[in-house]
């Protein structure tokens, strides 16, 4: 994983437990998989969070945490 894309590892450390893909998270929000990658290397739109957070059955704040782990 990239260093300083703390949101991306996060969203990686989840699906991988889950055994979900990028893909399928891309579907679920709606977005284009080839340009997820990308999107995520950015800082995200606050509604961008919402909506990932949403298509992880997460709320805000459980991805938030998540992210902070990783920053720690």
């Amino acid at each position: 994983m990239e260093k300083g894309l703390p949101l991306r590892e996060a969203v990686q450390a989840v699906l991988n437990r889950r055994g979900e893909s990028k893909y399928g998270l891309a579907k679920k929000m709606g977005v284009h998989p080839q340009g997820f990658d990308t999107t995520l290397k950015r800082d995200v739109r606050l509604s961008t969070f919402f909506k990932l957070a949403e298509a992880l059955d997460m709320t805000p704040g459980q991805l938030a945490t998540e992210v902070e782990k990783l920053r720690s």
